[in-house]
């Protein structure tokens, strides 16, 4: 099975189910493996679109579902947005079919799981490429909250402060990583 697309810079649904096993396991949590996947044909990236090989064929793009009561918030600052889905399937129309994770980028989102509520609170600083990671690990946490900091105006420190994380996790694809100037902004 693919871990990265052939038209596209993310992960596949099956890259990011690999990363987030390794989570899980230093977490020492118990990963599932009983997912409901659908898959979509048609999926031509940002590797596609910039490259300018159209002969390529389109990806296809997969989204691994399991029963969950979340209530996903977005927020782009203005109104809060609220659904119970982490998963946009009106984007697998578009030919940009990766919002399909998370409903793409926005500056915070917030996925409370509704059946768990001893789990961790968890803060993502995150591009992109967290949007197919973090609804394996919605299962495993009360709260998690996103934060992409290209679009976050808000101050970081005093969102931890007032809701008591029990972890942060960075999460970026490398190249973003390697190139991203607002990561010198957390302190």
């Amino acid at each position: 099975m693919q871990i990265y697309y052939k038209t596209d810079h993310h992960w596949t649904s099956y890259g990011a189910y690999l990363a987030y096993k390794k989570w899980a396991g230093s977490e020492n949590i118990e990963v599932r493996s009983d997912y409901d996947i659908e898959s979509t044909d048609g999926f031509f990236g940002t590797t596609y679109s910039k490259s300018a090989l159209w002969y390529e064929k389109s990806d296809s793009i997969e989204t691994w579902e399991y029963p969950i009561n979340v209530t996903v918030t977005i927020n782009d600052g203005f109104e809060d947005e609220v659904c119970d889905d982490m998963f946009f399937k009106e984007h697998l129309e578009e030919l940009d079919k990766y919002p399909v994770f998370l409903d793409g980028n926005h500056n915070f989102e917030r996925i409370v799981n509704n059946d768990n509520d001893d789990g961790k609170k968890v803060l993502v600083i995150k591009d992109s490429y967290a949007h197919c990671f973090v609804p394996f690990m919605a299962e495993n946490c009360s709260q998690i909250d996103m934060v992409d900091l290209r679009y976050y105006l808000n101050n970081v420190s005093a969102l931890t402060e007032h809701n008591s994380y029990d972890e942060v996790l960075i999460l970026y694809g490398i190249s973003n990583m390697c190139e991203a100037n607002d990561l010198a902004i957390l302190q």
